[in-house]
Formats: structure tokens, sequence, C-alpha cells
């Protein structure tokens, strides 16, 4: 008897889908390495090279799940990182929780990333 070999997995490749919203946009990469170099990869092409300062949004069931390893990868590519976690639930994504994330925002950032 021979003792059994461990399965080779090739890696899975990143899958991109992208939302197309006009000027509202954006990217869904699927990924099993995150948060990886996607993160910041993804806030460069979405911000531009002179932002520097990122609110990351989440809410308090996937923040304690990803938002460390989010802002690490995002200061490791030279972002300022800034967390902004909300209630959980569809009730919380309101106009008064942007409202919140807009007043817990630094100015400067937002500034930036509208140009």
């Amino acid at each position: 008897m021979t003792a059994a070999q461990p399965a080779s997995h090739a890696p899975i490749p990143d899958t991109t889908l992208d939302v197309a919203l006009g000027l509202r946009s954006y990217p869904i990469v699927i990924t099993p390495d995150l948060p990886g170099p996607h993160v910041a990869r993804l806030a460069a092409a979405r911000l531009g090279p002179r932002a520097k300062r990122i609110v990351v949004v989440s809410d308090t069931n996937v923040a304690p799940l990803y938002a460390e390893g989010v802002e690490h990868a995002l200061a490791d590519a030279g972002y300022d990182p800034v967390r902004f976690v909300f209630a959980a639930g569809e009730a919380q994504k309101n106009l008064a929780t942007l409202g919140q994330i807009l007043d817990a925002a630094p100015a400067e950032p937002l500034a930036a990333a509208v140009d």
C-alpha cells in the first residue's frame, strides 16, 4: 500500500466583472487572495495617483473579517486608510449613514478623488 498523495491544486484565477453604470461604473474582482494586491491596484485605478487617503467603509459583519487586511494592503501601497464601520443590515444603507461617512471622512482625499 502506498501513502496517499496530496492532490495538487492549481491556483484559482481571478475573475473581474465590470458593472457598467456610466460615471458610476466599477469593477468587482472575485479572488481567493483577499485582500491581496487587488485592493491597492483598484484604488489606484479608481482614484488616480494623487489620492493618498482612502476611507474604508464596511459594516459590523464584514469589517471584523476583512477591514484590517484591506487597510494593511492599502498602507503597504502608500495609502493612508481611514476606517468607517456602520451597523450591519440593509436598513442602515441609507442617506443618514452616507452623511455619517462623509462627516467622518477627511476632506482632502475626497477632493483629490473627485478630480
